[in-house]
């Protein structure tokens, strides 16, 4: 049972293709009094802002870092950060034979021995926790030209295969969480197919009839509703940390003027 013992460590693997439910049903196994709450996840992303991506970007970013032996200038070939690698992997027959990658700073070949050797630098020092992003541009033993291979394909691919592709490509190789600009879903959209109403809080209504439902957990997540003949109509969406001043709930319920909470 995940609960029923703590732990000094969890190790989760794959977290991007595992259930959300189990990494926070093992959780509770670091708070023990004599626990050492050491945790380790790794994964290659999936898509942006959700698991390893997410956890990333809370961390202390730490990138590897290739040293020219031209000009000294020390940068990662690819990063989260820095995902403009089409500068730095380049070719100029179709056939990818004369791959090869560039320095960020003087533009000259890097040499294969200075792609061989790196150090980890972090990039954002302000955080407390350690995250590492690695890519199979940085592994010796994956040529420019193997790289290439992986990012073109089969030619005749088309439609869903070639999104897949690009897909693995950025998640298994670049180490990037992928998004199809064509297909993603925003918070706009979300909102306007989600409800029979526009998403819009006009003052006219702000009368009477509202309602509101508030989510206590770690934060607290807020939706007041209009009554109308035949439907409720939402009028407010809000996320508010918990850290915030609690008043925030009598403020809203004053201005919208809630019957009902």
């Amino acid at each position: 049972e995940s609960l029923s013992i703590d732990a000094d460590a969890v190790f989760h693997d794959e977290i991007d293709r595992s259930s959300d439910s189990t990494y926070e049903d093992y959780s509770p196994r670091l708070y023990g009094p004599n626990s050492l709450s050491i945790r380790r996840v790794f994964s290659n992303p999936s898509k942006p802002r959700y698991g390893i991506d997410a956890l990333y970007a809370r961390s202390n970013k730490t990138v590897w870092l290739h040293k020219c032996s031209r000009c000294n200038a020390e940068f990662s070939l690819v990063s989260p950060e820095f995902q403009d690698w089409q500068t730095v992997l380049v070719w100029t027959k179709d056939n990818g034979d004369d791959a090869h990658y560039l320095c960020r700073r003087c533009r000259q070949p890097l040499r294969e021995e200075d792609r061989a050797r790196g150090r980890w630098g972090i990039t954002n020092p302000e955080s407390r926790v350690h995250g590492y992003h690695f890519s199979q541009l940085s592994a010796p033993w994956m040529s420019a030209y193997d790289v290439f291979v992986q990012m073109k394909g089969d030619p005749s691919e088309t439609g869903i295969a070639t999104k897949n592709r690009r897909q693995k490509f950025y998640n298994f190789i670049l180490g990037l969480p992928f998004s199809d600009a064509t297909t993603s879903l925003n918070e706009e959209t979300f909102y306007r197919n989600c409800f029979r109403d526009p998403f819009d809080a006009p003052d006219s209504d702000l009368g009477g009839g509202n309602v509101m439902g508030v989510d206590q957990g770690n934060d607290l997540h807020v939706e007041i509703r209009k009554v109308m003949d035949d439907h409720f109509k939402v009028i407010h969406i809000g996320h508010y940390p918990r850290q915030a001043d609690w008043r925030i709930l009598d403020e809203l319920m004053k201005k919208y003027a809630i019957q009902v909470c």
